[in-house]
């Protein structure tokens, strides 16, 4: 409503121990309205206003020696079209324009938190004209953080493609005897110098760790006969890509590796066949479940048809995560938004697409494994197109890369 105000502002730093910070990354949310990675700013959306306002703490001499100099709090206001604010402390600034507010929306951020727990605390007679009802900002945000314009989806793309760079350039470690942490570096390594960073932590897992979804362990050595599982994603500008690909340790897959490879594979080009906008998440999942669920039943992993064995959710034990997630700014973009399976995919939305089967203990002459195949999809008006496309996934290419 017209009384409404909305603050979101950047993220403060992490420290490990004392005064030793992890290196800083910017909040979603602030970076998505700004573009900006300025440290101590905060953006004041109200409709009471001419135009937003930008409040920035300068930094200090010392800040500027110690952390470089950063964007200056002028230009980020101009590019937004806000009037910048500099100001010696933020929430006192912030609080003195609510006045007139019913309605205050505000991020997560330590910042926003702390300017709701100040009004919260203050004797009434102070308050009076502040705002009083307090609304998160996560769902308001997440609506229009869900759908890409042009430059999002050209920079996920290009985030896909260090992404293959980065998988392609570990390939010849894929060999009896190599480490996975020694997988999981060179990876990282190349993101580093591709000017990228690991979106999360990489996961390489062999053989049987591949069955645990986050392994992250990465203690084992690459066994012949077994498959190792590579699920990584570069953040470059913001963006994130996520993709996984499974790789048989002495080139080539066996058979009832190929079975079950296929299998997931054959799942997920028909859900991504099936994405347009209007479709629901339970549509998508749906369709990879049926296709999963007939092969383990085929292998005799699973006993009964496939209705009862789905409906009494059997198969869950194969296939125990969801078919995908949003991606953008965060590698499981926006909060509220990622699990609803009553979700209705809209043009301009990017999605993983990522069936998977797991056999955490062997079954039915099927070793302990873990297979999964992702790639990253944009809904367009009339269907889909695969942003990471250029990544091999048929057995055949699969085995040719070696």
């Amino acid at each position: 409503g017209k009384e409404s105000a909305l603050i979101v502002s950047s993220a403060s730093p992490s420290y490990r121990s004392l005064d030793v910070a992890y290196p800083y990354r910017q909040s979603s949310n602030f970076y998505y309205l700004t573009g900006s990675r300025r440290k101590n700013s905060l953006l004041f959306l109200s409709p009471l206003l001419a135009k937003p306002l930008f409040f920035y703490v300068p930094q200090t001499e010392k800040e500027t020696v110690w952390e470089g100099e950063e964007e200056s709090g002028e230009r980020v206001a101009r590019r937004v079209g806000a009037k910048a604010l500099c100001v010696k402390n933020l929430e006192e600034a912030v609080i003195k324009h609510l006045a007139g507010h019913y309605t205050l929306f505000f991020d997560y951020s330590p910042f926003s938190l702390n300017i709701v727990r100040k009004v919260a605390f203050m004797p009434p007679y102070k308050k009076i004209n502040l705002p009083k009802v307090y609304a998160t900002a996560e769902i308001l945000l997440a609506k229009l953080r869900l759908i890409k314009d042009r430059e999002e989806i050209e920079l996920i793309k290009n985030a896909g493609k260090i992404t293959w760079e980065c998988i392609k350039g570990c390939l010849p470690l894929i060999k009896e005897g190599t480490r996975e942490s020694n997988i999981k570096s060179r990876i990282e390594s190349l993101m580093r110098e591709w000017g990228a960073y690991p979106a999360f932590d990489t996961i390489v897992a062999a053989g049987k760790s591949a069955a645990v979804l986050h392994y992250t362990e990465c203690s084992n050595k690459l066994k012949n006969g077994e498959m190792v599982l590579i699920d990584c994603g570069a953040e470059k500008d913001m963006y994130c890509a996520d993709i996984t690909r499974v790789f048989p340790v002495n080139k080539k897959f066996q058979a009832k590796q190929r079975i079950l490879y296929n299998a997931v594979l054959t799942a997920q080009k028909e859900v991504i066949k099936k994405i347009k906008p209007g479709v629901s998440v339970a549509t998508l999942y749906n369709t990879a479940v049926e296709i999963i669920a007939e092969t383990l039943i085929e292998l005799g992993v699973l006993k009964g048809g496939l209705k009862s064995v789905i409906r009494q959710g059997e198969y869950k034990q194969y296939f125990p995560h969801g078919i995908g997630h949003s991606l953008g700014i965060d590698v499981h973009d926006i909060g509220e938004y990622r699990e609803k399976m009553n979700l209705k995919l809209e043009k301009g939305m990017v999605i993983t697409v990522e069936p998977g089967v797991y056999f955490l203990k062997p079954k039915n002459r099927i070793a302990a494994l873990g297979i999964r195949i992702e790639d990253d999809v944009l809904v367009t008006p009339s269907g889909s197109k695969v942003l990471t496309s250029f990544v091999p996934k048929e057995l055949e290419e699969i085995e040719s890369l070696f």
